[in-house]
């Protein structure tokens, strides 16, 4: 007995999708070559574009717009990404070992199981975000106080001459987080979600 033939539509249909797949593919491995042969990449928009598993280690994305990014699992080791807008961005598990995110816009942004051991995170607003799991050891928090200094302290500070900037974590999830140990009472102040959960480490 013969199979049934496909009907030439269907055929057809099925042809054209595999050649967007294509293209699509064909477009992101154009746009990634462009980042790492691009010398202007400050303030670009990459919003809602897709870099998983990507190598952009050392990369200059200053100021740039990635709403919405799909960075997980990306090796992003020592990249600039100071007044980024990373909105909502996916940044689950990807290596910000040394990233300076000064600045940043890290609203909303999942986080999860991500590395940011010595980050710059000096400013960056972490409202909301997804941090469970991840490993912020050693991460610069503030700036124009000592290391490891208490919101009180700050605020004193910041009523007598404004010129403290802080990494700002309110409502963020830091379930199963590793946090410098010295950033116990900065962090316990601002009101994260499952403080109970960090693991402190030394």
């Amino acid at each position: 007995m013969k199979p049934p033939l496909i009907p030439q539509k269907i055929l057809l249909c099925v042809t054209l999708l595999l050649l967007s797949a294509l293209l699509a593919t064909d477009c992101r491995r154009f746009i990634v070559r462009r980042i790492f042969i691009s010398k202007k990449l400050e303030g670009i928009n990459l919003s809602g574009m897709d870099f998983y598993n990507t190598n952009l280690e050392n990369i200059n994305l200053a100021r740039a717009r990635l709403v919405k990014t799909n960075l997980s699992f990306s090796n992003l080791k020592n990249s600039r990404l100071v007044n980024a807008d990373l909105r909502e961005a996916e940044l689950s598990a990807a290596d910000l070992t040394g990233a300076d995110l000064r600045g940043a816009n890290l609203r909303n942004t999942h986080l999860r199981n991500a590395v940011l051991r010595k980050a710059n995170l000096v400013g960056a607003y972490l409202y909301d975000a997804d941090l469970s799991g991840a490993d912020v050891r050693d991460a610069l928090m503030t700036a124009g106080v000592a290391e490891g200094s208490d919101m009180t302290v700050i605020n004193q500070i910041m009523d007598r001459n404004g010129l403290v900037q802080y990494a700002h974590f309110r409502n963020a999830d830091l379930a199963g987080a590793a946090v410098s140990g010295k950033w116990k009472s900065f962090i316990q102040q601002q009101g994260v979600r499952n403080f109970d959960k960090i693991i402190w480490v030394k």
